[in-house]
């Protein structure tokens, strides 16, 4: 739904993404999630609005979320500079129209005819087009141009244009045809000039003769991932006539670093710009965050198409979220969670499981509703830019809370190849990322003939055979990532919870770094600067002592990757000591 704010009040429908540069709007979204609905408002500015029509729609924006019960998520949009989100809602792009409601929607009517302007077509995955001169001015050799002259819609490809805008090229033109000409306009494809010389005809004689040689395209902006790591904490307020920003801290950020009184603003190097406002901050802080963001904009010199993102206190986004170190919802269960009984200790129950049987015992392999004895071989991809990153095969195995992984398993049976692709999915992953997990999966799918069985793995909830087949050397680290280019500082101290029975069954997972962590059932691992600590319980089952002592001495190494813990834990020794457990010390290299 969108509304506008110039002379008509009230919802205003868009067709086919048609946006006048001169009202701003405000769209509104609903999406379903597991806990109801969550709403997006997103205060889009068009280039040539005035400076009271921004401020009108910025208090209304205000309005509505005051109707919503503060639940919405705000966003500050400028035309040209949209984010992912706001494009995403329109399906075949957006058409920036010059003028406002009097002269930008008047043309937008089935069958009409009359029509003569040029279009410049931007993007690949969300495609928007700006009106343009009708001049071989505004033509350059890297994008896609369409002419639209009412009957007949020429769509002029670039020299260096890609498949990809080529592609999202003709999708606007196809929609331009069948939303606003019903379908009865006629639609021409200039690839190579030389090869079409009719429409060529048909363009010189709307734009004229061209003179010289086109110029080049410039190329799409993108954030730098190392601007975009550089995230900063402030609380802003205003001391009178003055607008007040404080540092508060730099990354890792902690969730406990916002406070429920305060509104704070999240800076992520300049390229996006989060105002979370506490629940129990006043009304005229939370009336006055976009006003306070424009001004933190201004005050850093960053420009002005600087996107923008409101939140209130407990309907945060997604994004906002992942940019800290970790981030707990209220009643937030941790893996596959814990039962208790009043008055009574849980019982933990030993599986009883033998891998190496599955081969004399085929059965044994159904019960356990295994694919086959985990003797396949792996290939493992990191999910990083949206896109496929190979994981280097000494870290197989080795899965991080902020990060998605496809993992490919091969295995042969009845003399051919059979195929399972996990999507392993952190439980700190942006939403972004798990959607383009799901995204690659598909496309390594019809890779291999559409024959790959797709299982979707969560954090901590494991299958058994996604634990056979790394062989015991299954590492999950709550948070962090394993990518190159790492923005947080490497921890001084972490704790690793080793369960199992033997190599096929047995996972070690990162757990909170105190005392009230351990419990006698399991295994522990306590990794420092200096020292690394086997803690065993008293309950636990030899096979379990055993297979860990093994992967210490083979694999004490693997643990050098990040994850944030605190570095305040200094009781540890004596409460080895005072469990009288044995202790192996090793000096990390």
């Amino acid at each position: 739904e969108l509304k506008r704010t110039q002379k008509v009040k009230g919802p205003l429908t868009i067709r086919n993404g048609h946006m006048p540069s001169l009202i701003p709007f405000i769209p509104s979204q609903n999406t379903k999630t597991r806990s109801g609905f969550a709403t997006d408002l997103h205060y889009w500015i068009g280039r040539d609005s005035s400076q009271d029509e921004q401020g009108a729609a910025a208090f209304y924006v205000t309005q509505m979320d005051d109707l919503l019960g503060g639940n919405p998520v705000q966003h500050r949009e400028v035309q040209g500079h949209e984010s992912a989100a706001f494009k995403s809602y329109f399906k075949n792009g957006i058409i920036y129209k010059k003028g406002g409601v009097a002269s930008g929607f008047k043309h937008v009517e089935t069958n009409m005819y009359n029509i003569k302007r040029l279009l410049h077509v931007k993007g690949r995955k969300h495609v928007s087009a700006t009106e343009v001169d009708l001049s071989w001015n505004s033509f350059n050799k890297g994008d896609v141009f369409l002419l639209d002259l009412g009957k007949v819609l020429i769509q002029w490809n670039g020299p260096s244009c890609n498949v990809a805008e080529k592609s999202r090229g003709m999708v606007l033109a196809r929609s331009i045809r069948d939303g606003e000409r019903g379908g009865r306009a006629q639609i021409g494809v200039v690839d190579n000039e030389k090869d079409c010389p009719d429409l060529m005809q048909i363009m010189k004689a709307v734009l004229g003769e061209r003179h010289g040689e086109l110029r080049e395209a410039l190329p799409d902006e993108k954030a730098d991932e190392l601007q975009k790591a550089n995230v900063r904490l402030y609380h802003v307020y205003e001391n009178g006539k003055d607008l007040v920003v404080q540092e508060i801290a730099t990354r890792p950020l902690t969730q406990d670093l916002l406070q429920h009184e305060d509104c704070h603003i999240l800076d992520q190097g300049g390229f996006k710009i989060y105002v979370w406002r506490g629940k129990d901050s006043s009304k005229e802080e939370k009336k006055a965050a976009f006003s306070r963001a424009v001004g933190f904009i201004q005050a850093k010199g960053y420009p002005p198409t600087t996107n923008v993102e409101v939140m209130n206190d407990g309907a945060e986004s997604a994004m906002f979220k992942q940019l800290f170190q970790k981030w707990s919802e209220k009643d937030e269960t941790q893996g596959l969670g814990k039962t208790y009984n009043v008055g009574k200790i849980a019982k933990v129950d030993q599986v009883k499981f033998d891998v190496t049987q599955l081969h004399a015992r085929p059965e044994l392999a159904a019960e356990q509703r295994m694919a086959d004895d985990a003797s396949g071989t792996v290939e493992v991809w990191r999910i990083e830019d949206l896109e496929m990153a190979p994981v280097a095969p000494r870290t197989y195995g080795q899965f991080y809370g902020g990060d998605c992984y496809l993992i490919l398993y091969t295995y042969t049976k009845l003399g051919r190849p059979h195929y399972i692709i996990y999507m392993w999915l952190g439980r700190h992953a942006s939403a972004d990322e798990i959607t383009a997990c799901a995204f690659n999966a598909v496309e390594l799918d019809k890779k291999y003939g559409d024959e790959p069985v797709q299982v979707r793995v969560t954090m901590g909830k494991e299958p058994r055979h996604f634990l056979s087949i790394f062989k015991g050397k299954l590492i999950i680290y709550e948070g962090g990532t394993s990518r190159a280019q790492k923005s947080e500082p490497e921890p001084a101290v972490r704790l690793f919870q080793v369960r199992g029975t033997d190599e096929f069954n047995t996972k070690t997972v990162e757990v909170p770094a105190r005392a009230s962590s351990l419990n006698s059932n399991d295994v522990f691992l306590l990794r420092t600067n200096q020292m690394c600590y086997l803690w065993c319980g008293k309950v636990e089952a030899r096979t379990t002592r055993g297979i860990t002592a093994q992967r210490k001495q083979q694999s004490l190494l693997l643990f050098w990757l990040l994850h944030s813990l605190h570095k305040t834990h200094t009781h540890f020794p004596f409460l080895f000591r005072r469990e009288k457990v044995s202790l192996i010390e090793q000096k990390i290299r």
